[in-house]
C-alpha cells in the first residue's frame, strides 16, 4: 500500500481502536473505509501512474482493469463520507493524494513561467504535457474525474473539520463532471491547471488560485467570492453571469474571456505592489508582489457593475464589448475611451 494512504489507513485504525463504545455502525463504517481503502491500492509498492501500467489497458498505458477497481474505491469512500461526516476530513486528504498522484502526468513541477514589466516570474501551469499517446483535448481518467465529483459532493458544512481539499500544481486539463455538484470552496489550487474544464455552476469562493489556470474552461454560472486569483490565466474562458466579488485578480490574464452579466464588486483588478517579496503570497516558487493590473482585452463585459471593483490601471479600451457597462464617474474619466464605447457605458455614482 501507498506510503500516504497506508499510514491514513493506520491512523483511522487507532482512531477506531481508541474508540470507547464502539456501536455496530461504528464497525460497520470502518470495514467499509478499509475496504474503500484497499481498492484504490493496485499494487503493494503505491501508486501506480498510467505510464507504469502493464495490465490490460488502452492505448496510452492506462490500467482499464484497475480503472473499474479504483472508482469503485471512490464511490465508497464518498458513501462513508456522506454515512458518517466524523470521517469526512481523512476520506478528503485520501481523495487529494489520489487526485495529485494520479493527474494528468502527476504534479506540475513546470517551471518555464512568464515575466513582466515589474520582473516577477511564476510557474505556468500548462506546463503539464498530456501522458503519451492521449490526445490534447483527452480528459482526465475516469477514476480521477470520479475523485472530484466525490470532493465535490462534500459537506462543507460539517461540524467535525470538514477537512480542506488541497490540489496544488496539479493537471487536470478538460475535466468536465457532467453537471455534477462541483464544490471546491476554501481549496488549495495554487499552479493547478483546469485548462478546457467544464465545470458550470461550479462553487470556488475562497480558493487559493495563484497561477491557476482556466483557460478555455467553461465556468457559466460560477462562484468566485473572495478566491486569490493573483497571476491566474482565464483568457477565452466563459465567466457569464459569474460571482467574482471581492476576488482578487491583479495580473489575471482575461483576455477574450466572456464575463457578460458578471459580479465584479468589490473585485481588485488593479497593479499590486506590495514592496517585498512574498509579501502576500503563501509559499515559493509564487512571487507575486508585484504584479501588473488584469488583462481584459477582448473580453465581454457587458452589463457588467465596475464601481465597487478596483480597476486601477485596468485598460477598459482594450475589451470587445462595454455595452451598459457601468462605471462611477471617476472611473469613466480615467479610461481613455472611444466615443462609441464611451456612448455604450453607464456612468453613475
Amino acid at each position: 500500500m501507498g506510503t500516504a494512504l497506508a499510514g491514513i489507513a493506520a491512523f483511522v485504525a487507532l482512531v477506531l481502536a481508541a474508540q470507547q463504545g464502539a456501536t455496530a455502525k461504528d464497525a460497520q463504517v470502518g470495514a467499509s473505509f478499509t475496504a474503500a481503502l484497499e481498492a484504490l491500492v493496485e499494487r503493494s509498492d503505491g501508486f501506480a501512474t498510467p505510464s507504469n501500467d502493464v495490465s490490460p489497458s488502452s492505448d496510452d498505458g492506462h490500467d482499464t482493469a484497475a480503472e473499474a477497481q479504483h472508482v469503485g474505491g471512490v464511490i465508497g469512500l464518498q458513501q462513508v463520507m456522506a454515512s458518517d461526516p466524523t470521517r469526512q476530513r481523512v476520506v478528503i486528504t485520501v481523495l487529494s493524494t489520489y487526485i495529485t498522484t494520479h493527474g494528468m502526468s502527476g504534479r506540475n513541477h513546470g517551471r518555464s513561467g512568464a515575466q513582466d514589466q515589474n520582473s516577477y516570474w511564476l510557474p505556468t501551469p500548462d506546463d503539464c504535457p498530456m501522458p503519451p499517446g492521449r490526445p490534447d483535448n483527452s480528459a482526465p481518467y475516469p477514476e480521477v474525474v470520479a475523485a472530484m465529483a466525490a470532493l465535490g459532493s462534500r459537506d462543507i458544512f460539517a461540524d467535525h473539520l470538514p477537512g480542506r481539499v488541497v490540489l496544488g500544481g496539479t493537471c487536470l486539463r478538460n475535466l468536465d463532471l457532467g453537471g455534477q455538484r462541483a464544490l471546491f470552496v476554501n481549496a488549495d489550487m495554487a499552479g493547478t491547471s483546469l485548462r478546457g474544464a467544464r465545470l458550470q455552476n461550479a462553487d470556488f469562493s475562497g480558493i487559493v488560485g495563484i497561477s491557476l489556470s482556466l483557460i478555455s474552461a467553461t465556468l457559466d454560472g460560477s462562484r468566485f467570492s473572495g478566491a486569490d486569483l493573483r497571476a491566474a490565466n482565464l483568457a477565452h474562458a466563459t465567466l457569464a453571469g459569474s460571482d467574482l466579488s471581492r476576488a482578487w485578480l491583479a495580473g489575471v490574464d482575461l483576455s477574450g474571456a466572456d464575463l457578460s452579466q458578471a459580479n465584479l464588486a468589490g473585485a481588485r483588478l488593479g497593479a499590486t505592489d506590495t514592496g517585498r517579496r512574498g509579501a502576500y503570497c503563501p509559499n515559493p516558487p509564487f512571487a507575486c508582489w508585484q504584479l501588473g493590473p488584469a488583462d481584459l482585452s477582448g473580453a465581454d463585459l457587458s452589463g457588467v457593475d465596475l464601481r465597487t471593483a478596483d480597476i486601477g490601471g485596468v485598460d477598459l479600451s482594450r475589451a470587445a464589448v462595454l455595452h451598459n457597462t457601468v462605471l462611477t464617474p471617476a472611473q469613466a474619466a480615467a479610461q481613455s475611451l472611444t466615443a462609441q464605447q464611451r456612448a455604450e457605458i453607464i456612468v453613475a455614482n
